[in-house]
């Protein structure tokens, strides 16, 4: 038998991360077109201010660790950091993913195991997390990669 949860998990995913109703609105005429450029701006701002915040950080880290000869700590550093973040975001998006939802009356009514519904709500919360955390160790591994 099929596993269900992944059918399910590619149900949250595209609920979650869907570009559908940014791009959608374009269709709305001039109104929609605005407000599809303007959230397409914030993010990219937010994009901008995270990149351009995190990676002097670990650049000043890298340099006040090197003063003091102890530039191998930095991996250690990052990952402490890594999940330091991903334990404050992990708390919130396991609240919007468990608490909220487009849609789930209707999933709720099919015959899903409780298993495998909330499985799928564990992975939605995991694939976020996972790639917070990984943008954050790259990052810290470019730094330390190309001062080393």
């Amino acid at each position: 038998m099929k596993n269900l949860s992944l059918s399910i998990l590619k149900i949250f995913l595209k609920n979650s991360y869907s570009m559908e109703n940014l791009f959608g609105s374009i269709k709305k005429g001039p109104k929609g077109i605005a407000k599809t450029i303007g959230i397409s701006l914030i993010g990219l701002y937010l994009v901008g201010v995270i990149g351009f915040s995190i990676v002097p950080q670990f650049i000043n880290t890298y340099n006040i660790l090197a003063t003091v000869d102890q530039q191998k700590l930095m991996p250690v550093i990052s990952i402490i950091l890594g999940a330091i973040v991903i334990f404050f975001f992990g708390f919130t998006t396991a609240a919007v993913n468990y608490y909220t939802g487009n849609g789930e009356e209707q999933i709720l009514s099919m015959p899903f195991t409780p298993r495998q519904f909330f499985s799928a709500k564990f992975m939605v919360s995991v694939i976020s997390d996972a790639s917070l955390g990984i943008l954050l160790l790259l990052t810290a591994g470019i730094v330390y990669g190309i001062h080393e």
